[in-house]
This record gives structure tokens, sequence and C-alpha cells, in this order.
């Protein structure tokens, strides 16, 4: 049986590189309390360091969903994903402020930065900001260019990653046959 080039090149994607194995939404729903540290292992993520959640009514953080979101007392502080997950990007609001008052991610591989998305303001409308980064990482910290507290996140979004096992060519060759 002759196979096309086609054919091959397919089955070699196939069995080679990262697939993606789901997206999760963290949406902060199934927490409770005010100003409450987020525990550790919550939708999957291993440390959320001095991230709150909130579900107090203001018109300045409104949620992208639901009724809560998440808050940050500092700035840049990091959340840790204890693996490697592609991080896709979250929802942000604040305060309207000076064109300066810019909110962005810093992307971690093993402590090394890897990727800085691009910033955007933070208005009474939550806006997704993307992470524009398609390959893993294993911390995200989000940063306000004016400083910390003024802009809430909620729908922090990932997808996790499976390894496929590398086959060899006599593997694809018996599928063929």
């Amino acid at each position: 049986m002759k196979m096309s080039p086609w054919f091959t090149i397919v089955v070699l994607g196939v069995f080679s590189g990262l697939a993606f194995a789901g997206t999760v939404v963290v949406d902060f729903e199934g927490l409770t309390g005010t100003y409450e540290p987020i525990p550790d292992w919550y939708g999957g993520i291993a440390v959320w360091n001095d991230w709150v959640t909130f579900d107090l009514t203001d018109p300045n953080y409104p949620p992208h969903s639901g009724i809560r979101r998440a808050y940050c007392f500092g700035n840049g502080t990091s959340i840790e994903f204890g693996t490697e997950y592609i991080f896709e990007g979250v929802w942000i609001s604040g305060p309207a402020g000076p064109p300066e008052a810019k909110v962005y991610c810093d992307l971690y591989l093993d402590s090394l930065l890897v990727h800085t998305t691009d910033s955007i303001l933070p208005t009474t409308t939550s806006a997704w900001l993307e992470s524009g980064y398609n390959q893993p990482v294993s911390e995200v910290r989000i940063w306000h260019l004016v400083g910390a507290s003024m802009y809430s996140m909620d729908d922090f979004t990932y997808s996790t990653v499976a390894p496929i096992a590398r086959t060899t060519w006599a593997a694809i060759k018996a599928l063929i046959r």
C-alpha cells in the first residue's frame, strides 16, 4: 500500500508535540466571604498568594460573570500554576483612570520571564486581556502601571496540556497495515 505524503504529515503531527486537553475558566463563584484569600488549589491553581475575592456591589469593579471577582492588594503578585498551563487571558475591570493606568501580565516558565501581554486600560465594563502567548507557562503576574488595588479580575482562563507519546516509524507503519 502506497501512502500519500499528506497522510505521513498528518500522522507525524498527531504523534508529536503537545495537545490541548481542556480549557478551564476560574470564575470564583464557588467561594464565599468578602476579601477572603483564595485557597491554594482553587480552580486547579497551586498558589494564589495575596489574591482575594469579593461579591460586594461596586460599579467601579463589575464582574464579568456571576457576582464574584478577584482582587489583589499588591502589584505583580504571582499566581503560580504548580505545573505548566497555557494562559489564555483574564477579564479586567476597574475605575477609569489616566491613560497610563494600564494593566498587563508577565508570564513565566520556571521563574524566567517568557512573555509580556499587551496592556489594557481598566474601565467599568469588563474587558478581555488576552495573553497572546500559546506556549506553556508556570506563573502569571498581573501588573497595574500606577499601583495596586485599581482593578479586579474575573474568569481567569487557562488550558491544560497533555503530552502525546512520541512514536516510531515502525509504529506508524503498523497503523497503516
